[in-house]
């Protein structure tokens, strides 16, 4: 695959934050690289894992950090949407995603537990039409710029694995606050931070309703 001509990237900004270059998620939406195994229905390419591949080992040549976040963005969090959302969340999510003029990201990682799936500690409580989110989540890349974020939390603490479901939880919702931006020993243009949830209401239908079979582990990992 020849070189991709990415859009221009000031690395010695970079080296300090991705605020410096907003527009690159716009250019990258402009090329199409943001929604590779999406469906043109939504302004994807509607191709594989192998081209979404291609595209990150050439991001990779110019800049770890980006590559670092555009994988968060474009992997985590849209291709979670593609593969577990349904037909409404694709088409309220998907196409600013795709486009670039919404960042994504995804919140599993938590300050006690890692990437142990299974022993989070982000509450989401059941209180009729909504969800209530309870805790928060660690070392989340894109965090700090994120307008749409793939969050898992336990619904059901005595269930194991499957107690744990993924909510699509925006920026604007209620209870929802990012906390201190991490200052990394590298990757340092990739903008990384702690997300607080303070009784965080969530609508009920922003749940991504996994197939019967799977459970909120086997989605996350």
């Amino acid at each position: 695959m020849s070189y991709l001509p990415l859009p221009p990237i000031s690395l010695s900004r970079l080296q300090l934050s991705l605020h410096a270059e907003q527009d690159m998620w716009k250019k990258f939406g402009d090329m199409g690289l943001l929604g590779i195994t999406a469906s043109e229905k939504y302004g994807g390419l509607g191709l594989g894992y192998m081209e979404h591949t291609f595209v990150m080992e050439e991001i990779s040549r110019a800049s770890g950090s980006v590559a670092l976040s555009y994988g968060a963005h474009s992997n985590l969090c849209v291709n979670q949407i593609v593969r577990n959302g349904n037909e409404a969340q694709k088409q309220k999510y998907l196409p600013k995603l795709i486009s670039g003029d919404h960042v994504g990201a995804l919140a599993m990682s938590e300050p006690g537990s890692g990437s142990d799936v299974v022993s989070m500690r982000l509450r989401a409580d059941r209180k009729g039409d909504r969800y209530v989110l309870n805790g928060n989540k660690m070392w989340i890349t894109n965090g700090p710029d994120a307008d749409v974020l793939v969050v898992y939390a336990k619904t059901d603490i005595n269930a194991g694995p499957k107690g744990i479901t993924a909510f699509l939880v925006e920026k604007s919702m209620k209870g929802f606050n990012t906390a201190q931006k991490l200052d990394k020993v590298g990757m340092r243009g990739s903008n990384t931070c702690e997300l607080l949830f303070e009784d965080c209401e969530v609508p009920g239908e922003a749940h991504l309703p996994f197939h019967p079979s799977s459970d909120g582990q086997a989605v996350a990992v």
